[in-house]
């Protein structure tokens, strides 16, 4: 299967980053989210992300961070 991005509301991301972290395994590059870029949108239309972030700095980022709660989806996506 490939996957180019998952969409998923605010209260899903953190729980979606975990399972990622532990299921997506790629030899030799650690795992699916140190590849992704998780942006964090106000509206499934929205044209810009409020803010972006390494897939890999997503966990620790998202426990300190206060924009945190202005964002309704997160995008977790592959180039």
């Amino acid at each position: 299967m490939r996957v180019d991005a998952i969409i998923v509301p605010r209260r899903q991301a953190k729980n979606l980053a975990d399972q990622i972290a532990r299921l997506w395994l790629v030899d030799d590059a650690g795992t699916a989210l140190d590849l992704a870029v998780v942006e964090c949108l106000v509206s499934m239309t929205a044209q810009r992300p409020l803010w972006a972030v390494p897939g890999s700095e997503f966990r620790p980022w998202r426990a300190d961070n206060r924009d945190w709660s202005d964002t309704a989806f997160c995008s977790f996506w592959w180039d």
